[in-house]
Formats: structure tokens, C-alpha cells, sequence
């Protein structure tokens, strides 16, 4: 029999299979077409999702839970390092740096397409967090500790796809909220295993 924890894992890295596919690049062709596909994906996902938390017991649905938010959170970091990229070889081109504001715009058209993916990615997090709190097997400590990961999360969105500061002080940025992400989820598993 498969563990909460090795089942959560194995449900993610199928997931993520599907999310790693969040493009940061602009591009006029079929712009329509892959919006639809976006959608679609996006669809599926929250589908397949409602279905494994749907057949899952109180523990394993936390652990799944926690790792869905590590895993997209992780995700979106990724993505951060590649917009830092994208940004430093602009600025290296121009030869002058370019404001947060217009790189937020820059973003903003890079990921258009890929916008529904990206907001079922954050309504897997709201529905897995909903799904273990009506489980009413968790203390409110427990619910605590995970909602602070669940608000991580969404600052690390924002943060990511919105960015109000300088290309280096987005670079901190990304490794503090790396940092944290990781002694949140830390904190959580320790508390996880008193169940």
C-alpha cells in the first residue's frame, strides 16, 4: 500500500507533467489556439485533482495538499528565474535598466496564452485547502500552519508575475521567498506527523 506521502509525491510529479508546460515567451501566431489549449489543460487538471482529493483519506489529502502547494510554488519560482533571465538580457542590450513597470507589461503579454493554466493552478490550491479543511480532522494549529503555506503561495504569484522592484531586488526577492517556502513547509510536515 502506497504512503500518504509517497502518494502525494507520485499525484504531484503527474500533475506537474502537465503544469511544467507555462511558456514565458510573446508571440502573435496562435494566440487564440493557445489560450483554448491553456483552458483545456487547465480544465483537466482541476478535474483530475477534484477526483484524487475526492478519493483520498483526511492525511493523505494534507499531504497531497502540501505538496501540490511546494510543487507550484516551486513552479512559479522557476518561472521568476527565468523572467530575471529574460530581463538581465534586456537591460544587457539596451545598455540601461528596464522599470518594474514595464516588465510587469512584458509579462503580462509573455503569459496571456497561458493564463488559464495559471489560474487553475491557484484554484487547485483554494479547492485542496477547502477539501482538507471539511475533513474536520485537522486542528486549528495544523489549519494555521497550512493556510501560512497557502499564503505564501500567493505572494509568491504575485511577486513573481508582478514585479515592483528593480531586476536585483526581484532576484532577492526570489531567493527569500524560496527560503521561506521551504521553512514553511518544513514546519508543516513536523506538525503533519503528530497525526
Amino acid at each position: 500500500m502506497i504512503s500518504g506521502r509517497s502518494f502525494g509525491f507520485v499525484l504531484c510529479l503527474a500533475l506537474l507533467a502537465g503544469c511544467s508546460s507555462v511558456r514565458i515567451q510573446t508571440g502573435p501566431a496562435s494566440e487564440r489556439e493557445a489560450a483554448q489549449s491553456s483552458e483545456e489543460r487547465g480544465q483537466g487538471l482541476r478535474s483530475q485533482w477534484a477526483d484524487q482529493l475526492g478519493r483520498a483519506k483526511p492525511l493523505d489529502k494534507m499531504w497531497m495538499v502540501r505538496q501540490y502547494i511546494d510543487s507550484t510554488g516551486a513552479l512559479l519560482l522557476r518561472i521568476g528565474r527565468q523572467i530575471s533571465d529574460q530581463w538581465r538580457q534586456g537591460e544587457v542590450g539596451r545598455g540601461v535598466e528596464i522599470p518594474p513597470d514595464e516588465m510587469r507589461r512584458v509579462i503580462e503579454n509573455s503569459v496571456s496564452s497561458d493564463q488559464p493554466l495559471l489560474n487553475a493552478y491557484d484554484d487547485m490550491v483554494d479547492y485542496g485547502i477547502n477539501e482538507v479543511r471539511f475533513t474536520n480532522f485537522f486542528d486549528e494549529e495544523t489549519l494555521g500552519y497550512l493556510l501560512e503555506c497557502r499564503d505564501h503561495y500567493d505572494r509568491t504569484h504575485s511577486e513573481v508575475l508582478y514585479p515592483s522592484t528593480n531586476r536585483l531586488r526581484y532576484n532577492d526577492n526570489l531567493e527569500s521567498l524560496r527560503l521561506e517556502a521551504e521553512r514553511l513547509s518544513a514546519h508543516l510536515i513536523s506538525d503533519i506527523l503528530r497525526y
